[in-house]
């Protein structure tokens, strides 16, 4: 601990300017969605660090999760999003919030849809997360961030955030996180989705950062499905995988369909959450 304390704080690896890098296109041919349905399909998604993005690709094709409209995904690198967008035809918005110096590559939040992207936004929240090299003398600071799109589906204009919560922190620490995204989304609109890994570990936590964005005027869809990864590092193995309910889906003026976890192997240690939800009257 006295070793992590004296090592000097640097953000050489974050990205500090809000505008860029971006990362934005379109792959869209022809749209079919259909507009007699008020209901549509998103997926939120850890790729831990996009190491295996042709088993991402996969699983985004398969049966449970092809027809899903909007993919919200973290630990993203720019050649991922592209593949995967250029593979499904979506168009995309990427914002690399850092550069990760262990797996050299950008790393950040990433938003695809079936439909045209319009307005977006990287959002930086104050917070960071740690990376001390105890042989250079630093703790090097990984600024986290939102990405934020807004989307015309079928015809009202809904708010995408989607984001990444530093993962050793207290319980505390993370509420105010989520409080500062869920007071920020809160002013984007009449509907808002927010996504992510907001690494809440147990219930206590989950619910915590839940309060925060229910205070805002949003509802938790995601708060039954149980655990979200699909395995646990080995210095964590001795906790329930049940109390690693670590990504969640909180919605303003829709009502949920339905919500749950698809099972997945050797394509990041999170699972797909996926939810069909409807505009509100």
């Amino acid at each position: 601990m006295l070793l992590f304390s004296t090592c000097r704080p640097s953000y050489q690896f974050s990205y500090e300017n809000p505008n860029e890098p971006v990362f934005n296109g379109s792959f869209i041919q022809d749209q079919h969605i259909s507009e007699e349905t008020t209901s549509f399909k998103i997926v939120t998604f850890n790729i831990e660090f996009a190491q295996n993005i042709s088993g991402a690709i996969d699983l985004l094709s398969s049966q449970e999760l092809m027809d899903c409209d909007v993919l919200l995904l973290q630990e993203m690198d720019e050649n991922g999003v592209l593949k995967i967008a250029e593979h499904l035809k979506l168009s995309y918005v990427y914002y690399p919030a850092i550069y990760h110096p262990k797996h050299e590559r950008n790393v950040g939040n990433a938003i695809l849809s079936k439909w045209p992207i319009s307005k977006t936004e990287k959002f930086i929240t104050g917070f960071s997360s740690s990376y001390p090299v105890m042989f250079e003398g630093k703790n090097y600071k990984f600024n986290k961030t939102a990405t934020i799109a807004q989307i015309n589906i079928k015809n009202n204009l809904v708010s995408f955030v989607t984001t990444h919560a530093p993962a050793v922190n207290t319980t505390s620490t993370k509420k105010a996180f989520a409080e500062k995204i869920a007071s920020h989304a809160q002013g984007l609109g009449h509907y808002v989705i927010v996504t992510g890994d907001f690494n809440t570990f147990g219930a206590f936590e989950s619910e915590e950062t839940a309060k925060s964005f229910s205070q805002n005027g949003f509802n938790w869809i995601s708060a039954d499905v149980g655990t979200t990864v699909s395995s646990v590092k080995p210095t964590l193995k001795s906790i329930p995988k049940t109390a690693f309910q670590l990504d969640h889906i909180f919605t303003k003026g829709f009502e949920v369909n339905y919500v749950s976890t698809i099972p997945q192997k050797g394509v990041s240690d999170h699972l797909p959450l996926v939810a069909e939800i409807t505009f509100s009257e």
